[in-house]
């Protein structure tokens, strides 16, 4: 599973896309849809809240319909058998900070049909809104985290090879596929450099009031899992400067109590 996000300077990450071979595709439905169990080690997620995600797709809520919707759509495009070829790529959404908790939903539907105009409708296999995660202090209260959009797709694109013959006169199997899987196609550096520009400004004529854009990328990409480390490293440390406040506090109290003593 590979990993890169778009991102400012200065600003909270909001939008990184990943790829996944075939068995990852499985496991990830089930994860995204909540029905598979949660690892002990993901604390993050908060069962009390999972009743609140929703699907963007009526037709496919369950993992379960999203995998059938996904086989069927893969056996219709070209793909090579090994087990280590790109199937999906999913693009992670958090709302922006500035987004107006009465567009929330109208956020994501907007950016719903932003992705399906990119990589088609056809394509996209799962689309499902978040709320139930985000980084807790030590009791228990949620300190960061916001609704994000997990939109998993199948990278296809316009088979070049249609119907042409090879050197020898035949039609080969990839030939008869009109599109393939190709995510090394779609998702280049061009893609990625221009895919925050034209996102703000489909949201802007969506009527939505928010910031995707920091204008700002520099090309600089994390892994998920180390933009998850940051905001819990800013978590501890912002708890490290309360606790460095108690001790002062505390310090100003033991002084004042001995200065009593003193006069005393």
């Amino acid at each position: 599973m590979a990993a890169v996000c778009c991102h400012g300077k200065g600003e909270n990450e909001m939008a990184s896309i990943q790829k996944y071979t075939h068995s990852e595709v499985v496991y990830m439905l089930r994860h995204n849809s909540r029905e598979c169990p949660r690892p002990a080690s993901n604390t993050d997620i908060d069962p009390a809240r999972t009743p609140s995600n929703y699907s963007l797709l009526p037709n496919r809520v369950t993992a379960s319909s999203c995998r059938e919707y996904y086989r069927q759509r893969l056996n219709e495009v070209y793909h090579m058998s090994r087990k280590d070829i790109v199937t999906a790529c999913q693009w992670v959404i958090t709302a922006p900070q500035d987004l107006a908790s009465e567009q929330e939903r109208d956020f994501f539907d907007a950016t719903l049909k932003y992705l399906n105009n990119l990589y088609g409708a056809d394509n996209c296999i799962q689309a499902i809104v978040h709320t139930d995660e985000g980084v807790k202090d030590q009791e228990g209260n949620i300190i960061a985290g916001r609704a994000h959009l997990h939109y998993l797709f199948m990278p296809v694109v316009t088979n070049d090879k249609y119907m042409q013959p090879n050197k020898t006169g035949n039609i080969t199997k990839k030939a008869q596929y009109q599109q393939k899987l190709c995510a090394n196609d779609l998702i280049n550096r061009q893609h990625l450099q221009r895919w925050h520009s034209d996102y703000q400004n489909w949201i802007n004529n969506a009527g939505i009031t928010a910031t995707v854009q920091s204008g700002v990328t520099g090309g600089k990409n994390k892994t998920v899992d180390i933009l998850k480390a940051e905001t819990k490293i800013k978590t501890l440390e912002r708890e490290n400067e309360q606790l460095k406040e108690k001790i002062a506090t505390f310090e100003k109290e033991k002084t004042r109590d001995l200065d009593i003593d003193l006069e005393w």
